[in-house]
C-alpha cells in the first residue's frame, strides 16, 4: 500500500487545520509476559483552540 500511495501524483495536497487540541498525556509501564514491559499510551482531552483563518 505504501508503495501505492507514493506513485500518487501530485505527491502533495493541501490540509486546512481549524483546530488544534490540547491533550493530557499519560504513559504506563505494563508487565508482559517473560518479564518484558510494555508501555500503554493514553490521554485525555482538556481544551480545544480553534484557529481563524488568516487570509
Amino acid at each position: 500500500m505504501q508503495t501505492a500511495l507514493r506513485r500518487i501524483s501530485p505527491s502533495h495536497a493541501p490540509i486546512r487545520v481549524t483546530a488544534v487540541q490540547l491533550l493530557d498525556v499519560q504513559f504506563q509501564q505494563r508487565p508482559r509476559p517473560h518479564g518484558e514491559t510494555a508501555w500503554e499510551l493514553s490521554w485525555e482531552p482538556l481544551a480545544e483552540l480553534p484557529l481563524h483563518n488568516a487570509a
